[in-house]
């Protein structure tokens, strides 16, 4: 199956959202590959000299059905991580490794986690609702304030929007309110389509794929986005709009949110899966196998918190999944970078701009650097490092291979973006595992998610030349399952550093 995150946007960080989806042999699949002994630990070794120091926090959530649950790891200063602790939600997650055939019930998801000021907020994409915590900024630790609906069913994605005001005496510079808006995904389902020949499958059933999906339907209503209003001064949130617009099964539910910020206003963007084909080697591009996925642009008004349609971007060769960047890097640099994501197609970047309309034609579209060899079917997902470490600098996590890839972007002139270095994750690395992003604030520590069947987290050490493997975590809790594909399917990796906001 194909992956599905991507990653959030987080202060002073820019998050790429792409999510994937990609093919991998039937054996593969199917194979619960026996755990190693971790060769590499990142578990931290407090007796080391010089002492390891206790720089910030990551967290992420199990996903579980049987209880959702956020885990929490220190990170210290030499890149290590320890001192697990678990928070439930209260809420249920939607990993079942008995849904949707070979897939596992594996589905897309992008930005399940947020953090906004000292408050956490993460997905229970199995009970329709979202949890919020309070963070402790001195020590980490989570308090639970409460969980509200989701208004929708499968929430899969979080993105909060700060609503600023202009000062009088410099309209040029915002100031923070502590209001933001708060945007839920909820995706309702993800059909799929399996397999070639006599041997293909279309889920959920035949009789789905029968209709015509473009048509209004009453499931519509709970494939949407939402709004909620929230007061970071006082935790207090409040419902704006639920839903504030919605899908059809077309063009599949919503994966990833994402915001740009043009010469023409503030833009919320939405990405959905459509239906992909999956496990396929014949590539078959009709209505019959799969269905576009679409990107939406929405003009936002911070003030009024309303949203005005804008805009859509749906090519035919786009199929599966999509995502988007929130690229800040230059003045009006707004570009919506994209993967292509069905099986029977190669995978490429492109670039979209915001203010041409997200580009009807395909003038924008720009090849990655060798896409049709290291690309192809290879399960991409992405997001960026901090722009002052390593400007232009973005991290692509491979699904299938476990591979993280270091792109360097070039905004200026004629835009491009060229791949610097590959490198894989080591001990624990089955195919059909690797998912979130994590960039530290300062650019040195990039962090991968081992989701859907080793339940880790591994570390790369970062510098001028790319990425060096350091190590890798098993989450205590969720541990005696390693190896058991869709047991969980890790949603989120988020963190922040002591003394940083």
């Amino acid at each position: 199956m194909r992956l599905f995150q991507l990653i959030i946007k987080s202060l002073n960080t820019f998050v790429l959202f792409s999510i994937v989806i990609s093919p991998m042999s039937l054996a593969d699949r199917l194979s619960n590959t026996s755990l190693p002994i971790s060769v590499h630990t990142l578990q931290v070794d407090l007796s080391a000299d010089p002492k390891p120091v206790p720089l910030g926090f990551i967290y992420t959530s199990t996903n579980d059905p049987k209880g959702n649950t956020v885990l929490q790891v220190t990170r210290y200063s030499n890149g290590q991580v320890g001192n697990e602790i678990s928070y439930p939600t209260r809420g249920a997650g939607a990993a079942d490794p008995n849904r949707n055939g070979l897939s596992k019930g594996n589905f897309d998801s992008s930005g399940a986690m947020q953090i906004v000021d000292h408050y956490l907020f993460t997905v229970n994409a199995g009970d329709n609702s979202f949890t919020v915590f309070n963070i402790n900024k001195t020590n980490g630790n989570l308090t639970f304030l409460y969980k509200v609906s989701s208004g929708g069913t499968r929430p899969v994605s979080l993105l909060a929007v700060a609503q600023t005001k202009f000062p009088k005496k410099d309209p040029k510079v915002p100031l923070p309110t502590g209001i933001y808006r708060i945007f839920v995904a909820n995706q309702q389902s993800n059909p799929s389509v399996q397999g070639d020949g006599k041997q293909v499958k279309r889920y959920p059933n035949e009789a789905y794929f029968n209709q015509d999906l473009t048509v209004l339907d009453k499931s519509d209503s709970q494939r949407n986005v939402s709004e909620y209003t929230f007061d970071s001064h006082t935790g207090k949130l409040t419902l704006f709009k639920a839903p504030l617009f919605t899908f059809n099964r077309d063009s599949g539910g919503p994966i990833s949110l994402g915001e740009a910020d043009s010469g023409r206003g503030r833009y919320l963007l939405v990405s959905t899966a459509g239906i992909p084909h999956l496990f396929t080697e014949q590539p078959e591009t009709g209505q019959f196998f799969m269905h576009p996925s679409l990107i939406r642009a929405y003009y936002f008004d911070q003030d009024t918190g309303s949203v005005f349609y804008c805009c859509k971007w749906q090519p035919k060769s786009f199929a599966g999944v999509s995502g988007f960047l929130n690229d800040y890097f230059g003045v009006n640099l707004n570009f919506v970078l994209s993967m292509n994501h069905n099986d029977d197609q190669p995978d490429f970047t492109g670039l979209l701009n915001i203010d041409s309309k997200l580009v009807s034609s395909t003038k924008n579209q720009l090849p990655l650097i060798d896409g049709n060899t290291h690309l192809t079917h290879n399960g991409w997902m992405a997001m960026t490092s901090i722009q002052s470490a390593f400007p232009y600098r973005y991290y692509v996590s491979s699904f299938d291979n476990n591979a993280v890839m270091t792109l360097q972007y070039q905004p200026f002139g004629s835009p491009s973006v060229t791949i610097k270095q590959f490198t894989y994750r080591k001990d624990y690395a089955p195919k059909g595992d690797s998912k979130d992003l994590y960039v530290t604030p300062d650019g040195k520590y990039v962090y991968n998610l081992g989701a859907f069947r080793s339940y880790s987290l591994s570390g790369f050490a970062a510098d001028d030349s790319g990425l060096t493997y350091q190590g890798q975590y098993t989450f205590k809790a969720t541990q005696a399952a390693a190896g058991q594909a869709g047991r969980y399917n890790f949603m989120g990796l988020v963190g922040f550093d002591l003394n940083k906001k």
